[in-house]
Formats: C-alpha cells, sequence, structure tokens
C-alpha cells in the first residue's frame, strides 16, 4: 500500500520563510531609505549652494569688489542671500583668507583662495621683503 504524503517538508517550510524574511528586510530598507531621502529634501539646507556660489563669484571678482555687498539669486527666484566678504593675507603667497559674513548669520564662514592676480608686483615685492624681515629677526 502506498502512502501519499500531503504538505511541505521541513527544508521547504525554511526556505520560504528565508526567502520570505530576505524580501521585507529589503523593502523595509527601501522604505526607510525613501523617507531619509523625503526629509532630507524637506529641510532646504541652502548652505552648500550658497558656499559654492560665493565661491565662484570670488574667482570671477577683483579683490577691491570683495569687501561691498553681493547677493545670490536663487533658482526660484524669490530667494536672495547678501554677503559680504574681507581679505587677509596670510603667511604663504598669493593665498588668501576670505572671510565672509552671509546676512542674518552671527559666524563667518572661512574661505582659502590661492588667487595670484589679486596681488600687484610692488605688493608681492613688499610682502616679501616683510616676511623676510621677520623671519631674520625671530
Amino acid at each position: 500500500m502506498k502512502q501519499t504524503r500531503t504538505g511541505f517538508t521541513l527544508i521547504e517550510v525554511v526556505v520560504a520563510l528565508t526567502l520570505f524574511s530576505i524580501s521585507v528586510l529589503v523593502l523595509t530598507q527601501s522604505f526607510m531609505n525613501g523617507l531619509m531621502c523625503k526629509t532630507t529634501l524637506e529641510k532646504e539646507d541652502t548652505r552648500p549652494f550658497v558656499l559654492f556660489t560665493i565661491r565662484q563669484q570670488l574667482y570671477e571678482m577683483e579683490r577691491d569688489k570683495v569687501t561691498a555687498t553681493h547677493i545670490i539669486p536663487f533658482p526660484d527666484n524669490e530667494t536672495k542671500v547678501e554677503w559680504q566678504g574681507s581679505v587677509e593675507f596670510s603667511k604663504i603667497l598669493n593665498l588668501y583668507k576670505v572671510s565672509v559674513k552671509i546676512k542674518d548669520q552671527d559666524e563667518p564662514l572661512y574661505i582659502w583662495l590661492h588667487r595670484p592676480d589679486w596681488m600687484t608686483n610692488d605688493e608681492r615685492s613688499t610682502v616679501q621683503q616683510k616676511w623676510l624681515t621677520e623671519t631674520n629677526d625671530a
């Protein structure tokens, strides 16, 4: 007499549960990533855009014009950011520390720029002489 078995073996049940748990894990991760992307986009953090734009503007302008008030228009044509800067010499020739003060922010941002065209030959020789005398005195 033959016996027919109806049902699943233990191996089949374990494999099915494993596949189900992996698919639930993948779907949960996808959902969590979607939520994180949504919250990141809703923050509307404009700081990277502002810093990138200020750096681009600094590369295009002359040293004398950094201290003026500049406006960054946003792509939505409604938001604008005002900033003002000041330039300091560093101990390295043609390297400048630009202090950027953005309107409605307390602390200034500092950007280091290598701009050989911001210094005239007379200024360059004066600065070099000053640094040579400082190093000889020390």
